[in-house]
């Protein structure tokens, strides 16, 4: 949770008539569950190419069993995204769904059937 501050708050807790947590409310929380979510899906996708590019498809089985890993940690882990909640595990379930169409697309069948 993010706490915000009033300007004002410095002001009284200075003069010492209220304590300053009194006047503390949380700001914020919906547009940082937006922000975090779109920045781990930029983050998600993208490594997914690249380990695509940079390791082939060795590394896209690795990468694949790194996401099952992620995946069943964040599916905690509730968020809000336009008034609907999901949970942060959908993100990563779509990197490793786009992980198993590359190596099918671009290697042949069988190996997609194997990562199943």
């Amino acid at each position: 949770m993010v706490r915000y501050i009033a300007p004002i708050t410095v002001i009284i807790f200075l003069e010492r008539k209220v304590p300053p947590m009194l006047i503390c409310w949380e700001q914020g929380s919906k547009m940082n569950n937006l922000f975090v979510s779109l920045l781990y899906l930029i983050i998600s996708f993208s490594a997914t190419l690249v380990i695509y590019k940079r390791f082939g498809k060795l590394g896209l089985y690795s990468w694949m069993c790194l996401l099952v890993v992620i995946c069943n940690i964040q599916t905690i882990k509730l968020s809000e995204i336009f008034g609907l909640t999901i949970s942060l595990g959908n993100i990563s379930y779509g990197a490793l769904f786009l992980t198993t169409d590359i190596i099918y697309y671009f290697n042949a069948s069988i190996f997609a059937i194997h990562t199943v």
